[in-house]
C-alpha cells in the first residue's frame, strides 16, 4: 500500500502524550507530529507518513486503550464523536503542519514528533497564524459535521432517469442544512441566507467519505434542482 500523509484527532487528555508517542514509534510510523491542545477541549492533533491500514491499526490502538467509540442507548441518535482521521487528500503538508501546532505557543513540552527536529517545529508555529482564526468558514463547518454521529444512510431515492423514488435524499440534505444552521447561528455573525446555507451544504457533500461517490452526485443534483 502506498504511504501518504494522514492525520486525525483523539480526544485524550496531555497526561497521555508518551503512550501516543510510543504507539507511534512500535508501528513504525517514521515522520509524524502530535500536538495537543486544550481549546475548545483536550484533545490531540495527529499527521503522520504511512498506508492507511497502518494507521488505522494506530488509531485502533488509541480507540481501545480510551475508550473513545460513541455509546448510545439503543434507539438515541446524535452526539459527538471522540475521534476522526480526515479522508480528504492532504494538498499542503506544510500549511497541515503549522496548524496543528497553532496552539501550542512554542512550548514543545506537549509536542512529540519523528524525524521533524525542534527548529522546524517552531517554524511551523511561527508560520501558524493562530490558524483557527484565519479557516475559511466552510472548513470549520465542515469539521464541525464530521465530527456528528447519526449520519442518515443514502438509499437510491433516484432512478436513472433523476425521478425521484422517495425522499431520503432530501433527509440528508435537511439534517445537513439544519446542522449549519445551528453551527452559524451559535458560533458566528454569518447572515445565514438560502444561496451560503447551500453552498457549505455542496462543500460538505463534496468532500466527505460518508457517502460514495454515485450517492454524492445525487445529493447534489437534488440540492440543486
Amino acid at each position: 500500500m502506498t504511504e501518504k500523509w494522514i492525520n486525525a484527532f483523539i480526544d485524550v487528555g496531555v497526561e497521555h502524550i508518551d503512550f501516543i508517542d510510543y504507539q507511534f514509534k512500535k508501528h513504525n510510523i517514521h515522520e509524524y507530529i502530535i500536538s495537543h491542545e486544550t481549546e475548545p477541549r483536550d484533545h490531540y492533533h495527529l499527521v503522520g507518513f504511512t498506508t492507511r491500514k497502518n494507521w488505522d491499526n494506530t488509531m485502533k490502538t488509541f480507540l481501545d486503550k480510551f475508550d473513545l467509540r460513541t455509546k448510545r442507548a439503543k434507539g438515541v441518535v446524535g452526539g459527538k464523536v471522540k475521534y476522526a482521521t480526515d479522508n480528504r487528500v492532504v494538498n499542503n503538508i506544510e500549511r497541515l503542519k503549522s496548524y496543528v501546532l497553532k496552539q501550542s505557543k512554542g512550548d514543545m513540552s506537549t509536542v512529540r514528533s519523528q524525524n521533524i527536529d525542534a527548529d522546524a517545529l517552531m517554524k511551523y508555529y511561527e508560520n501558524s497564524y493562530e490558524k483557527t482564526k484565519k479557516k475559511k468558514l466552510h472548513e470549520q463547518v465542515f469539521e464541525d459535521i464530521e465530527k456528528q454521529s447519526n449520519f442518515p444512510k443514502f438509499e437510491n431515492y433516484m432512478n436513472d432517469n433523476f425521478e425521484s423514488t422517495g425522499n431520503n435524499g432530501f433527509k440528508i440534505i435537511n439534517y445537513l442544512r439544519l446542522i449549519i444552521i445551528n453551527y452559524l447561528r451559535i458560533k458566528t455573525d454569518v447572515n445565514m441566507c438560502r444561496s451560503n446555507i447551500n453552498s457549505y451544504t455542496q462543500y460538505f457533500i463534496k468532500h466527505t467519505e460518508h457517502y460514495d461517490e454515485n450517492a454524492k452526485d445525487k445529493l447534489i443534483y437534488a440540492l440543486l434542482f
